[in-house]
């Protein structure tokens, strides 16, 4: 009965040890990505079902609506990287139940070309980087959350409303003349 109490015991610092690995190993990415890019880019942009037609199965949006683009100056770069550097790497302990829906995505571009791209969904604390499949820590969604704020972006709007606006603009604006 001792021995397997201590397994049971066991169990689950092994799997937070391996979720703080997982962590350190996604901080540890990230941190040199921001260290070794040239320029970072954060774009507040529109995803596909902010504006969906369920009869015709498609988003109404004629692609992605850009709100607004800004690049990290290096000040903004030195502080962002200062606050990961300090975080937490423990992992997500729990999954999410709602649709993936990213309004923000961050460009890591190095030597003039685009090194990687981290789309992340404030909604549901979710995020898809592909430089590093390795699950990120929990303290960062509020860093980027933070530093989204401090460009003057919106972590959390009504996404909807806004592509109801732009649809409602595209409609609004006269044909283009063809010569």
């Amino acid at each position: 009965m001792k021995r397997r109490s201590l397994l049971a015991a066991l169990v689950p610092v092994a799997a937070c040890s391996r979720r703080d690995e997982q962590g350190a190993s996604y901080l540890a990415a990230l941190i040199a990505a921001i260290h070794d890019s040239g320029r970072i880019v954060v774009t507040e942009h529109s995803f596909e079902l902010d504006a969906y037609d369920m009869n015709q199965g498609k988003s109404l949006l004629p692609g992605t609506v850009v709100y607004r683009t800004v690049e990290l100056s290096p000040a903004q770069k030195a502080t962002l990287l200062q606050s990961i550097e300090r975080l937490d790497s423990k992992t997500q302990d729990a999954v999410p139940a709602c649709i993936f829906e990213p309004h923000h995505t961050i460009h890591f571009h190095t030597k003039g070309r685009l090194r990687s791209t981290m789309r992340i969904c404030f909604a549901c604390s979710q995020m898809q980087w592909d430089e590093t499949s390795a699950t990120p820590p929990w303290a960062l969604y509020r860093v980027l959350h933070d530093a989204i704020k401090a460009l003057g972006l919106e972590p959390e709007r009504d996404w909807r409303a806004l592509a109801r606006e732009h649809l409602r603009k595209l409609s609004s604006r006269p044909p283009s003349m063809s010569t």
